[in-house]
């Protein structure tokens, strides 16, 4: 008669496929890779986003009634603040986590 203990011992195969288990390393390749396409077309469109303006300068300027310099200060109007609070905000989310 068997023991109790042998009748409840149960037999784990290995998986069939053995790429189905995925390697760590090519994982962490496959999510840097990912993140550096990602911050990749971040900063693209960070730099497009901020010059966008500059082809509109003349309609804004015929549009408002105002000199072409005087529109032209919207570039800096913005990207000043924009690079000031990103130093500064980023070093909050630094220390903030």
């Amino acid at each position: 008669m068997p023991s109790p203990a042998a009748a409840q011992t149960v037999a784990v195969a290995p998986p069939a496929d053995a790429a189905a288990v995925p390697d760590p390393e090519a994982a962490a390749a496959v999510d840097r890779e990912r993140f550096l396409r990602s911050l990749a077309a971040a900063m693209f469109l960070l730099f497009f986003q901020t010059y966008m303006v500059a082809p509109l300068i003349p309609s804004l300027a015929d549009a408002f009634g105002v000199a072409r310099q005087t529109v032209g200060l919207l570039v800096p109007a913005y990207t000043v603040p924009y690079a000031v609070g990103g130093l500064v905000l980023g070093a909050l989310a630094d220390r903030l986590g």
